[in-house]
C-alpha cells in the first residue's frame, strides 16, 4: 500500500480545514489580479495555498510541492513523493459567490497519485480516493455510471464546448450539459455517477487534474488525454494536454468525435 495511514489522514485534515478557510472567505475576498489565460488570483487562493504548504509539508518535508500558487522548485523531480495542489480550483466561482469551485491536492508517488482528496465546502461535497483502494464522496463509497451511449448521456462541460462547429468534425448528439467552472469537481461529479462524461479542449496543468483523476479511475472512470493516454505527473513541464473522464464505456464514442477538437 503506498499511502501510509498518517498520510491519509493528515490530506484528510488538511483539505477539510482548508476549505472550511476558504468558504469563510467566501462574499468577502478581494480579487488580487488576471493571471495568464485571465484567470482570477483572490487574497484567499494565497491564503488557503498558505495554510496547505505549512499543514502538509512541515509533516512531510521529503515529499515534494506542485502548486498553482507556489513558485515551482523543481527538486520535486527528484521527490519520490510529491503533493501536487490546488488551493481554489474554479476561483472565478468562488469570486462570484458560486458554489461550483473546491480545494484540490494529490499526493503523487512516482508518476501517478496514490492519495486524493478534494473538498467543495459550498457543497458540502468531501471526495477522497486511494489507489487500488476505491473512492468515496462523504464517506460512502462512489461508482461511475452505467450508461452506454452518447445520446442517453448526461455531460458537464463549459459553456458552449459541445456546440461548436469549430471544434468537432460531425456534431454532438443533443444532449443534458450542466456546466461547473473547476474542472476538478467536473471529473468528481463522473465518479459519483451524477454524470457520465466530461470533457475539455485547452490544455490543464497537473494541479487541475491530479487529485480528480485518481477519485474518477479509483470510481471505476477513466480521465485520459486527447489521445487516449494516461496522465503522467510530476513532470518538469507541468502542462497536460485536453482531457476526457468518462465512465469507462464511452470512450470510444467521445474519441470518434474528438478528432478535430483544438488544443
Amino acid at each position: 500500500m503506498v499511502g501510509t495511514k498518517d498520510d491519509r489522514q493528515l490530506l484528510r485534515d488538511a483539505v477539510l480545514r482548508a476549505g472550511k478557510l476558504v468558504l469563510r472567505a467566501q462574499g468577502h475576498a478581494r480579487e488580487l489580479a488576471q493571471k495568464s489565460g485571465n484567470e482570477p488570483l483572490s487574497e484567499t487562493d494565497l491564503a488557503a495555498n498558505d495554510f496547505l504548504r505549512e499543514q502538509l509539508t512541515s509533516a512531510r518535508s521529503g515529499y515534494g510541492w506542485l502548486s498553482e500558487e507556489s513558485t515551482d522548485d523543481l527538486r520535486r523531480l527528484d521527490c519520490e513523493k510529491v503533493w501536487v495542489v490546488d488551493p481554489i480550483d474554479g476561483t472565478r466561482a468562488f469570486l462570484r459567490g458560486g458554489t461550483d469551485y473546491a480545494v484540490s491536492v494529490a499526493l503523487v508517488f512516482r508518476g501517478r497519485p496514490s492519495l486524493a482528496a478534494l473538498f467543495a465546502p459550498a457543497r458540502n461535497e468531501f471526495y477522497f480516493a486511494e489507489a487500488g483502494h476505491g473512492a468515496w464522496q462523504n464517506g460512502k463509497a462512489i461508482r461511475v455510471s452505467r450508461t452506454t451511449t452518447l445520446a442517453a448521456s448526461r455531460a458537464i462541460a463549459a459553456s458552449g464546448i459541445l456546440e461548436s462547429r469549430r471544434l468537432w468534425r460531425q456534431p454532438w448528439p443533443k444532449l443534458d450539459i450542466s456546466q461547473f467552472n473547476s474542472v476538478a469537481l467536473r471529473i468528481c461529479l463522473v465518479a459519483s455517477g451524477r454524470f457520465d462524461f466530461t470533457i475539455t479542449t485547452r490544455r490543464k496543468r497537473e494541479w487541475d487534474l491530479a487529485a480528480a483523476d485518481l477519485i474518477v479511475t479509483e470510481a471505476g472512470g477513466k480521465c485520459l488525454g486527447r489521445s487516449g493516454e494516461t496522465f503522467v505527473y510530476n513532470r518538469e513541464d507541468t502542462r497536460q494536454g485536453p482531457v476526457v473522464a468518462t465512465n469507462a464505456i464511452l470512450d470510444k464514442q467521445i474519441f470518434d468525435l474528438f478528432g478535430r477538437a483544438e488544443a
